[in-house]
């Protein structure tokens, strides 16, 4: 659970990885690039209403993280 802000550690190195987030009807909200700092990219959900939300980490093999906002 989150109230906005939020890291996603990464198993690989990369400088740059394209996050998805859908909310609970399975529509993208947001598509963007996030640089890697460190093995981890930040995330801030503030200015999304509360919910469940879907986060697609697009790796090698995509990630999908479930993501509560409070």
């Amino acid at each position: 659970p989150t109230k906005g802000k939020f890291e996603i550690a990464l198993p690989i190195s990369q400088h740059e990885v394209l996050i998805e987030i859908y909310n609970i009807q399975s529509q993208l909200i947001s598509s963007k690039n996030y640089f890697v700092l460190n093995g981890k990219v930040q995330l801030n959900l503030a200015n999304f209403p509360n919910g469940l939300y879907f986060t697609k980490v697009n790796l090698e093999e995509p990630k999908l993280l479930k993501i509560l906002k409070h």
